[in-house]
């Protein structure tokens, strides 16, 4: 049977979080450490140690304007992802893996995603998906566009999804691009079509 045991700190410093978890093994106990800062945002995350007497460890980094988001999470190795944020909507704008690669993100007036730009279209001028909204036609529909490299390096010709929703954001359809054989050959471009 399992058995997990937590350390709760009820004094003023972590405000009732939990500050260690022990499960309980056949023969042993394995512990994990969590810190805090003054604010409550968790810091620290230390594993039980192993047979080779090491510990995995997360150390998390908030931001310095409204202490809520996590800019930079750096593991045992020193490996490390930085993520930077719209206050106003606490969403992602970018985040960097250990490696360089960077994945960026646009917002509109509303706060939705409006361009999403990977690692490899970074430099390139393009990005990598684009969404727009149309909440004033009846029925409601968003339109995603793809950046397809191989097919259209310029970026003109997107590979597009529009799903359309109702008011409680149910899917009503979706549709998508696709490239249709012929039987005497070449391609038509189509939409398949699901939903009705």
């Amino acid at each position: 049977m399992r058995r997990r045991e937590g350390k709760i700190d009820c004094g003023t410093q972590y405000n009732g979080s939990m500050t260690e978890l022990r499960q309980y093994l056949a023969n042993d106990t394995a512990v994990h450490t969590l810190g805090y800062d003054q604010y409550g945002n968790l810091t620290s995350l230390v594993g039980p140690t192993d047979d080779n007497n090491e510990q995995t460890s997360l150390a998390i980094a908030y931001d310095e304007t409204v202490h809520t988001y996590p800019e930079t999470v750096t593991n045992h190795f020193d490996l490390s992802v930085s993520s930077s944020y719209d206050y106003t909507f606490g969403k992602k704008l970018s985040e960097t893996d250990t490696n360089g690669n960077t994945i960026s993100y646009t917002l509109d007036k509303f706060g939705r995603i409006e361009t999403i730009t990977g690692p490899y279209q970074q430099s390139g001028g393009h990005t990598t998906i684009a969404f727009d909204y149309h909440p004033e036609t009846t029925p409601p529909h968003a339109t995603t566009r793809h950046y397809d490299a191989y097919r259209d390096p310029s970026g003109q010709d997107t590979i597009d999804t529009v799903l359309f929703t109702d008011g409680l954001k149910r899917v009503l359809q979706t549709k998508k691009d696709a490239g249709i054989y012929n039987a005497g050959g070449g391609v038509s471009a189509k939409m398949i079509v699901s939903g009705r």
